[in-house]
């Protein structure tokens, strides 16, 4: 029988329980002792159940299981593929969900950011039978790798996405003036950290991974972000709003990682508990709520990117979407034409 308070989901699956007011705990039995009681493995924090019961597969991971290097979206892809037995016209469906997706096919799986994901739903161009068989494919690829050891935390993020339908308004919150002027005057590392983001526009992943390699200090750029199969990320003007403070963040790198902590690279599950920390102190939103993430940075750049007078060209190519590498082939796009923007904004 289980413990009063834990509700039963089968053997082995595990389960989640309240703790208090948006506070979720994980529960997962790894084992018996010779006298026939559990041994559990639990973690606390989780803001919602859904959250709690997908890190189960975490918990019930075995400490000695053997990592497999990670495998970037468009190799798992390719691989999955090669298993498919379904009709041609399911087929077509497939590939047309997963062109979704293209901003993001040479990141590995386990970088993947449900923001990411999402932001690719909502921001395509095309009707809710596609964004659905997106979803679908994403989630089979997802079930082809975490078996087969390539997703070290065992979850399939495609399950999280939602579709919304071409009516539904999809609320993307950015900050404001006054709000990008709080943080600014915060002073903290992560407020810091916080206020470039929202400068430069990358997806968290990138922006935390961006290396003191990736910085043209003569030009004040950095060239990075995704990856793209030809090697070339793409290149971001530094806003003399943020000149002062990148210049800091590269003399506390010591050559390697320049957002975050001092040199190391810090993870996308920190960051984003730290932006939530931040939001709670400054008051833009209760405990508990993530009204704010680490994405909105992103929308506020795209926002702040929206005042400026110029070509749809030289934004995309901030912005890093894949039309963008489209108008590359046929445009030249200058570092000169990039900081009239973000010189501006």
């Amino acid at each position: 029988m289980p413990k009063k308070g834990i509700k039963a989901r089968g053997n082995g699956q595990g389960c989640a329980v309240r703790v208090k007011a948006n506070c979720w705990k994980a529960i997962a039995t790894v084992g018996y002792t010779e006298d026939g009681k559990a041994v559990r493995r639990t973690k606390s924090g989780f803001p919602t159940k859904t959250e709690a019961l997908a890190y189960i597969p975490i918990l019930k991971r075995s400490e000695t299981a053997k990592r497999k290097a990670p495998i970037k979206l468009m190799e798992a892809y390719k691989e999955w593929w090669r298993t498919l037995s379904v009709s041609q016209s399911t087929m077509w469906c497939y590939q047309a969900g997963m062109k979704l997706f293209a901003d993001l096919m040479y990141v590995p799986m386990e970088n993947l950011d449900i923001d990411d994901l999402q932001e690719c739903l909502d921001s395509a161009d095309t009707g809710k039978r596609t964004k659905q068989n997106a979803k679908i494919a994403l989630g089979l690829i997802y079930k082809w790798a975490i078996p087969r050891g390539f997703l070290p935390n065992n979850i399939n993020m495609a399950s999280f996405l939602k579709v919304h339908s071409d009516e539904e308004k999809i609320d993307k919150p950015s900050f404001t003036d006054e709000q990008l002027q709080t943080i600014h005057s915060h002073g903290s590392h992560i407020a810091k950290m916080v206020y470039c983001h929202c400068y430069l526009g990358f997806r968290p992943t990138a922006f935390l991974g961006l290396t003191a390699a990736d910085y043209d200090a003569e030009r004040k750029c950095f060239v990075g972000g995704i990856k793209t199969e030809a090697g070339k990320g793409r290149t971001v003007t530094v806003s003399p709003k943020i000149q002062p403070l990148v210049d800091e963040f590269l003399s506390q790198s010591h050559g390697k990682y320049v957002f975050g902590d001092w040199g190391q690279q810090m993870s996308l599950s920190k960051y984003r508990k730290s932006v939530y920390s931040l939001m709670e102190q400054l008051g833009f939103q209760a405990k508990g709520e993530h009204t704010y993430t680490p994405h909105t940075c992103r929308h506020t750049f795209a926002t702040l990117m929206k005042r400026v007078n110029a070509p749809d060209k030289d934004k995309l190519e901030l912005m890093g979407h894949t039309d963008s590498a489209m108008l590359r082939y046929y445009q030249d796009v200058a570092v000169e034409d990039l900081r009239k923007i973000t010189d501006v904004m």
